[in-house]
């Protein structure tokens, strides 16, 4: 890299606590993202307290180094005041941008002048049309989709007014960027909460065999050769993917783009056992996937190299001593707490088998595995007699104070909110056309167009939504639907530069022929703007809260989906002050992950593919690549339940092999399937 190009590109490194923070400061860094204990996509990270992130913002702005604050999770209805606390922190602070994903956070940036809202890549903007709508919306930067070429991020970076950053280095998913349900469908855990658990890096195979191939275990991203063009092409930063792993690695990664390295360090792969790939760059999208000689898991495998150190395991210290009266010492500390216990001497008239060496036995016979180590220091012989009174005194103290440091840290902000943040969104009422019950039967169906004239002849009456990639499709579907059917288009949730003048033609269309447009992207929806469109909200641009729903329908949209996520709890939260029109889908195989990358050798079209835990599912081509679906559907069609209230009652069938049969069940609540999703636990 030569010395202009290095003072146009920014470095941005990842911290994921304060430790590798100063590991990035010392390799060069420009700048740093890193997370509080809330709302970041890296949740399982051990991530800054307040205290911390002052101190690193201090620390970074003193070497002319900028910390950006990552807040770019879904939020539900009862953490935004916490979230709001958070955006009031960072400016208070002086942190430079905060990345975010959730809608809600659009209604903040007028209050916030001196800070800057970045679009994260969770926000999967794709095209320089997306590009160019975060600009109006008041994003001063966009974290580019993963998965784009040199030729499209070229255009995107061309869009004038705002700022692109691009991942260079690091782990990738399968999915295309922000469109992955799979870890939440596996198990509550969702990569839109950030607290994904990596099920594309566990074997796969066909269904009724062994688990064998890695079909989904993605390469490792390396662009270190690319730095040249990517500073011409005038991309902003250079970010590395990260927050789960080491000072080494993390030094690894900057340096190697500081010193302007050929190639990317070899380290740098053996870390997770991974190649190194730069298949989207190129617009190859082969070859991208296969074992790994690490541990799965992806950026939180440990090293495999020992160039590079291990992270240190937690450490519990126990002291036991005496003072000058002869009394007890016991001193436990594990993390950031600290607890003194003293027992004074007492005589012991009988000896009953109470020693030291029994009570360090306990000690160790009580420590779970999960804390890390236990290290014991001790200054009294271990044959010294203990009063019994006083062993059993210490034990339960110490029993006490593992219990306590297993429990999750307090991660409440308590941090004070201004009086205009106090009084944001508290206009919030029920929207009055959300009068339909859980329970109540669909008046909606999302239906293919292989599916929708059977559809149609039999239930009438259904208002249908219906998938279109093209203006031949919308007429295929205007010729099977009879001239006063009630229907909306739904656009791809997932655009690229190559796709925008057949989306402008679409929606030109739609407008000719006044058909309502359900919007899946931010990408389209900035297209949409510029046509006088009758807009809905699709289930790929869903939310979790009503501010988040507030702010979509301040952009035109009239209506928008409860998230597919969501558990019990959160949908009657939303639904109590939802003053926006809302849909919910109640049967159906929603797309589990979206991809640019065809199907492996192992798992071609037509066959289903099982993991260990039995998880069964299936691909279908989609506009841009692959979509994945479960094989089993989740079904709320026997749920009850008052408080949750909606506009729209939908059932999506488009994925469904026999839609007459099932609709049929739904009305009659016997469906087959006792998969409810997330309703029945706390999504993660």
């Amino acid at each position: 890299m030569n010395d202009t190009t290095a003072q146009l590109i920014e470095i941005l490194a990842p911290a994921g606590n304060f430790a590798v923070f100063e590991a990035a400061l010392n390799a060069g860094a420009d700048a740093v993202y890193l997370g509080l204990q809330q709302f970041s996509a890296r949740r399982n990270a051990e991530n800054f307290t307040p205290e911390d992130l002052q101190r690193a913002v201090k620390l970074a702005h003193e070497r002319n180094v900028k910390i950006y604050l990552t807040l770019n999770i879904d939020l539900a209805q009862r953490e935004l005041n916490q979230a709001r606390r958070a955006v009031q922190l960072a400016a208070d602070f002086g942190v430079d941008a905060i990345l975010v994903r959730d809608p809600s956070f659009l209604g903040l940036i007028p209050l916030f002048p001196k800070l800057q809202f970045h679009f994260s890549t969770q926000a999967a903007i794709s095209s320089s049309a997306g590009v160019k709508h975060a600009r109006e919306l008041g994003i001063k930067r966009v974290v580019l989709a993963r998965e784009l070429s040199e030729a499209e991020i070229t255009a995107c970076a061309a869009v004038p007014g705002i700022e692109t950053e691009v991942f260079v280095q690091g782990a990738m998913c399968y999915s295309i960027s922000g469109r992955c349900l799979m870890s939440s469908w596996v198990g509550g855990r969702s990569g839109n909460r950030g607290t994904c658990a990596s099920p594309c890096r566990v074997a796969w195979g066909l269904a009724g065999e062994t688990p064998e191939c890695h079909p989904f275990s993605m390469h490792d991203l390396s662009l270190v050769p690319h730095v040249q063009r990517l500073a011409e092409i005038g991309v902003t930063s250079l970010k590395i993917e990260g927050r789960l792993k080491t000072e080494d690695w993390v030094a690894k990664a900057v340096r190697q783009f500081k010193d302007a390295a050929p190639e990317s360090n070899p380290d740098l792969g053996r870390y997770t056992g991974r190649e190194q790939t730069d298949g989207y760059w190129t617009a190859q999208r082969v070859n991208m996937v296969g074992e790994s000689t690490g541990r799965a898991g992806g950026s939180c495998a440990t090293s495999a190299d020992e160039t590079l150190a291990p992270k240190p395991a937690q450490k519990c210290y126990v002291q036991i001593s005496t003072d000058e009266k002869n009394a007890t010492l016991a001193h436990f500390s594990f993390a950031q707490r600290n607890e003194n216990i003293r027992i004074p001497a007492r005589p012991i008239k009988k000896s009953r088998g109470s020693t030291v060496a029994s009570l360090l036995e306990e000690c160790h016979a009580m420590f779970p595995e999960t804390l890390g180590e236990l290290h014991i220091d001790c200054t009294l012989e271990p044959d010294t007699e203990l009063a019994v009174a006083g062993e059993r005194q210490i034990l339960t103290a110490f029993d006490r104070f593992l219990r306590i440091c297993q429990k999750p840290p307090d991660t409440t902000l308590r941090y004070p909110l201004p009086e205009n943040l106090q009084n944001w969104d508290v206009d919030l009422k029920p929207a009055p056309e959300n009068n339909k019950a859980l329970g109540t039967r669909p008046n909606r169906v999302r239906a293919s167009l292989q599916n929708l004239p059977e559809l149609v002849k039999t239930f009438p009456q259904i208002t249908y939504i219906v998938p279109c990639d093209s203006c031949a499709d919308i007429a295929q579907a205007r010729a099977i639907l009879p001239e006063n059917a009630r229907w909306v288009m739904a656009t791809p949730s997932v655009i690229y530069d190559e796709n925008i003048l057949e989306i402008e033609q679409m929606l030109s269309l739609a407008e000719a022929q006044k058909i309502p447009v359900e919007i899946n992207a931010w990408d389209v929806l900035g297209i949409a703007q510029n046509y006088k469109l009758v807009m809905e909200g699709g289930p790929d641009f869903a939310v979790l809260n009503a501010s988040a729903a507030k702010q979509l329908h301040g952009l035109g949209l009239r209506s928008v989906y409860i998230t597919q996520e969501a558990d019990q709890v959160q949908m009657e939260t939303l639904s109590a002050v939802a003053s926006t029109p809302m849909s919910l889908i109640i049967f159906g195989r929603p797309p589990l992950f979206k991809t640019r990358l065809a199907p492996q050798p192992c798992f071609q079209v037509g066959n289903t593919l099982m993991d260990g835990r039995g998880i069964a599912i299936f691909a279908r081509p989609n506009l841009n690549g692959w979509t994945y679906y479960p094989e089993q559907p989740f079904a709320w069609d026997k749920l009850v339940n008052p408080k949750i209230k909606v506009a729209h009652i939908v059932a999506d069938l488009t994925q469904d092999p026999t839609p007459i049969a099932t609709l049929h069940a739904i009305f009659a609540k016997k469906i087959a399937s006792d998969l409810v999703f997330n309703y029945k636990h706390s999504l993660r």
